[in-house]
Formats: C-alpha cells, structure tokens, sequence
C-alpha cells in the first residue's frame, strides 16, 4: 500500500473523513472498523490486529504487537466550552470506551 504518497494529496484528510464516516454509521461502526477495515481511496484499511490463534506466522504476529491501547484522562474534545470525557480508552488512536466519574459526596 503506498500510504505515504496517499497522505501527500490532501494531507490525508479524506482518509480521516472516510473513517470518521465509518466509525459514525449504522452500517459500520465502531466494532466493525476495529474488527474488519474501512476503506479509503478504494484501498482497504486495517485499523487493529487481533490475537493470532498461533505464533506461526510472524506478519500478524508483529501486527498484533503493534496495537496501541492508551488511557487519557480529561479528554477535552470541543474547543467551544470546557466539556470534557473523564477517562477515555482508545485502541489505535480511536476512542472505543468513555467513562464518566461520580463522585458521592457531590452527586
């Protein structure tokens, strides 16, 4: 896949459109661009590597190793006001959990 000369043309931000529309339909979603791929400029795009059932094939292996799970804390999203997710758990860079903190004594 020449990525590279893909993100050159429009600073790759049709990519980052085509997923985004991905991840927000009905037919799409989340899981399914996790678990399968979106695509962009005709071309597949994989977004996460599961588990291998076994070590053999050392591709997919490496491609699972190279996921990314991050934890953000106070993740502003909106440069309107100051609303903010308390804890957010993206897998490669896309937010798949948000979780939002009470507290008892304040309700």
């Amino acid at each position: 896949m020449e990525l590279p000369s893909i993100s050159a043309r429009n600073n790759g931000s049709r990519i980052i459109d085509d997923l985004s529309k991905a991840l927000n339909s009905d037919y799409d979603g989340c899981l399914k661009v996790l678990r399968q791929e979106f695509k962009s400029y005709g071309r597949t795009f994989r977004t996460a590597s599961f588990a291998p059932a076994s070590s053999l094939n050392a591709d997919i292996t490496r491609l699972y190793e190279a996921n990314r799970l991050t934890i953000i804390r106070q993740l502003h999203y909106s440069e309107k006001n100051e609303n903010s997710l308390d804890i957010t758990i993206l897998i490669n860079a896309i937010p798949v959990i948000t979780i939002e903190l009470k507290n008892p004594m304040t309700g």
